[in-house]
Formats: structure tokens, C-alpha cells, sequence
């Protein structure tokens, strides 16, 4: 009786750990999302081993070039928090140079150089699904938030 039961404790233990591993590993992305804006995060790649995001960016508001885009996620609490870093190669124009986008998947708010701000939470969309997309209205976006005069 005492082996049948300690088989049963092994198996179980196993198990559990077979599927915290799967559970870990099940994170995929499309290869492409888009956010409220329009903005779209193209080519993502995900590094699993060291649970690195590659990709290219799109910005809707600043259409005349690519934008650098790196990202991370971590399982936590049982989401996956997934964290994108969006760098802007051509400063002088009228965006901000960086910001990321940060949140349990697939929802995030918008994160810029001098701290977060409120609603602009949202939820990707995978390109091509036509999500409802915000007006650029110079509120939020890449171009970061609208400032007080």
C-alpha cells in the first residue's frame, strides 16, 4: 500500500511539474500585432530561452521610417506580463524618442520617458483584424502625451 501510494505522490509530482512547464512555454505571439493607434509591432520573433521579444515597428503617426523594438515577458501571478521597449531612430521628428508598453497579454498602457499615463490601457489586435483604432489626436501615441501650455 505504501508503494502504490508513493508512486501515486511521484506521479503527481511530476505531472505538476510537466505542466508548470508547458504552461511556461504555451506564450505565443502573432507575428504581427497592432495596438489603439495603429501602430504595428511587425516580424516579432520570440527568443524563448531567454524570453526576449525582437521585432520592428511601425508607427502610424510617424510613417517615414521603422522603429527599433525590443521586449521581455515573464509569466507572474499567472499572466503573462508582456513588456515592449520602442525606440525612435530619427529623433528629430516630432515624436518621442522612447516608450514601452507594458501589461498582463494581450492588454498594456502606454509608459513614456517621465512615467506612465492613464487611459491609454488597451488591448493588441493581431494585424489585419481591423481593431477599432483610435484618431491620432496627439494625445497619446508615439507622440507621447500632450503637454500643458
Amino acid at each position: 500500500m505504501n508503494r502504490i501510494l508513493m508512486m501515486l505522490v511521484a506521479i503527481a509530482c511530476t505531472s505538476m511539474s510537466v505542466s508548470a512547464f508547458a504552461t511556461s512555454q504555451l506564450f505565443t505571439l502573432p507575428g504581427c500585432l497592432q495596438d489603439q493607434y495603429g501602430n504595428q509591432y511587425q516580424n516579432l520573433h520570440l527568443d524563448r530561452e531567454h524570453h526576449v521579444v525582437t521585432g520592428k515597428v511601425v508607427a502610424a503617426s510617424c510613417t517615414d521610417h521603422p522603429w527599433t523594438m525590443v521586449g521581455s515577458w515573464a509569466n507572474q501571478r499567472g499572466s503573462t506580463i508582456l513588456e515592449l521597449s520602442v525606440a525612435n531612430s530619427d529623433a528629430t521628428r516630432n515624436c518621442v524618442p522612447i516608450y514601452k508598453l507594458k501589461g498582463p497579454y494581450p492588454t498594456a498602457n502606454w509608459y513614456y520617458d517621465d512615467g506612465f499615463h492613464l487611459n491609454q490601457e488597451f488591448k493588441y489586435a493581431e494585424c489585419g483584424t481591423d481593431p477599432p483604432t483610435l484618431p491620432d489626436t496627439d494625445i497619446g501615441s508615439p507622440r507621447g502625451m500632450k503637454r500643458s501650455r
